[in-house]
């Protein structure tokens, strides 16, 4: 990944570790596929050499600095990062020309602070494909912060509420897994509808629409009837949870 060259990985059948394979993948800053049978393979390297034509950004990564004191940048969700000095730098997959990417980065702001502004400075930092340029583009990132709650919810930014709830899916659905390969079925699924219930209820307060909320919920929901209905250690339970993995790694890379 360091000179350029993105690594892909496709797992296909049953018997092969889907952790080590998206760990892969995520520091080759490349994709990861569960296909169930070789079908499934022409569709994936028919988008793979589409995308490798098409790249117009390579070698890129974003770079996020608090722009004043206080301001503590957490957890980026769905994506690997590391850390210099108070930058937090996240390595991307190559860019085709009108792709976008959606980030949700943690926070931690200062108490008792009101209008916010230029809270976080983000630089993208890219080789140009054709020429072998590197470029950059910065955006000062401002924040509005408010002591009225019913303001706050008034004004809020539906598609980011949305993608906030997409990583917070995929958390719980990662977290699922873990409880279920361990062979706690029942508890994996009350986890599932218990986050399901609080991220509606969440997504209603906020007016989020139900069509866009239906990616996160109704795969915890799907989850949550597998994991009640498939014998862990089987089969189809190896089928149904390399799935369900994949899955969240789409939401919580936006898709």
């Amino acid at each position: 990944a360091a000179r350029g060259v993105r690594i892909t990985a496709v797992g296909v059948g049953l018997e092969y570790n889907e952790d080590l394979m998206e760990a892969i993948a995520e520091a080759g800053r490349g994709h990861y596929y569960y296909v169930r049978d070789a079908v499934g393979l022409d569709q994936v390297l028919a988008g793979e050499v589409a995308a490798a034509q098409a790249t117009g950004s390579a070698a890129v990564e974003l770079r996020l600095r608090p722009a004043c004191a206080g301001i503590e940048i957490g957890e980026v969700f769905g994506y690997e990062s590391r850390r210099e000095g108070d930058t937090v730098i996240v390595p991307l997959a190559d860019l085709a020309g009108g792709d976008s990417r959606r980030l949700v980065v943690g926070l931690r702001v200062p108490d008792r602070v009101a209008g916010l502004r230029g809270a976080v400075t983000a630089e993208l930092r890219y080789r140009d494909a054709a020429t072998g340029e590197t470029r950059s583009a910065r955006l000062a990132l401002a924040l509005e912060v408010t002591d009225d709650h019913h303001a706050a919810e008034d004004s809020v930014d539906v598609q980011a509420v949305a993608q906030v709830m997409k990583a917070q899916a995929a958390e719980t659905m990662r977290r699922a897994a873990r409880s279920y390969e361990k062979g706690d079925a029942a508890g994996a699924a009350a986890l599932l509808r218990s986050s399901r219930d609080r991220m509606a209820k969440d997504g209603g307060r906020y007016g989020v629409p139900a069509a866009v909320m239906a990616p996160a919920l109704d795969g915890m929901t799907s989850f949550a009837a597998e994991a009640d209905a498939i014998q862990p250690g089987s089969d189809q339970s190896k089928a149904f949870l390399k799935q369900r993995k994949s899955d969240a790694r789409s939401l919580s890379k936006g898709k």
